[in-house]
């Protein structure tokens, strides 16, 4: 299943906010993520979009997604063994028609686990929705999304005469 996001510009709004311009909804396509963190992960993205008061919607056009790489991978020498793994995490606003990524985020974090897919799960958890970066990624994809209004040209006062009696 593809979930997307729409977007919308409340008319007469000195500016394009967040809340009144952008709406999404989460997706999480990269196989490179274990099936078991694919929701941990959906979670994330949509407390992402409350945090920053995104509504959340289904519908064609942009889609909000992510993609994780695996930057260390180490095995700790103790018992039981864990595994240590640190984690670069990629979010995209991307509009599904032009293929135009419209902004990105990036985070580092780290986990550790009895397992690979439990040290992924470790890490995805300490992603912290209120994160600065994420503001800064979905203000810059709604003013690409949301042109500001321009001024509306103000009407000069008609001149009143002055009748003098």
């Amino acid at each position: 299943m593809k979930s997307f996001t729409k977007i919308f510009c409340a008319a007469g709004l000195a500016l394009c906010s967040i809340a009144s311009c952008l709406a999404i909804t989460p997706i999480v396509t990269d196989p490179s993520i274990p099936a078991g963190a694919h929701q941990l992960l959906t979670n994330k993205m949509l407390q992402i979009a409350s945090k920053n008061e995104c509504p959340v919607l289904n519908d064609e056009g942009y889609s909000f997604t992510c993609s994780a790489d695996v930057l260390s991978k180490e095995m700790t020498a103790t018992t039981p063994a864990m595994h240590a793994m640190t984690l670069s995490v990629h979010f995209f606003l991307i509009d599904d028609i032009t293929g135009d990524v419209l902004a990105t985020n990036t985070v580092e974090v780290k986990g550790a686990g009895k397992t690979p897919e439990k040290a992924m799960i470790s890490a995805l958890k300490t992603i912290k929705p209120n994160n600065p970066g994420f503001k800064r990624m979905l203000d810059k994809a709604a003013k690409k999304l949301c042109p500001e209004p321009t001024a509306a040209p103000v009407a000069e006062p008609a001149p009143q005469d002055s009748i003098a009696q």
